[in-house]
């Protein structure tokens, strides 16, 4: 049995959801759900796309815990990962 509060382990992401996720998006680019049918999302576009995800999931976390180390906590909290990806986001920006 899991102890209480722990993730479970999950060996990457799945790919449907993001795949879901990328249509999506194209539906709200296109404004119209018949129209966007007939526009698609490649394998390697989801592929690709889970790969910068698994990445950007460890950045987030290494600076939410640098954060929360600094303020002498154990938990990362939602408020350390907005903070985070503001950081990754405006550093971007910045260079």
């Amino acid at each position: 049995m899991a102890e209480k509060g722990r993730v479970g382990r999950i060996r990457g992401l799945p790919l449907e959801p993001i795949h879901r996720l990328l249509k999506a998006g194209i539906v709200e680019y296109v404004g119209d759900e018949k129209k966007a049918v007939e526009l698609r999302v490649g394998k390697d576009a989801v592929e690709r796309t889970n790969q910068i995800i698994e990445k950007l999931i460890k950045m987030l976390g290494k600076i939410a815990i640098g954060i929360v180390l600094n303020e002498n906590r154990k938990t990362i909290k939602a408020r350390d990962i907005e903070r985070a990806f503001t950081q990754i986001f405006v550093k971007e920006l910045m260079e």
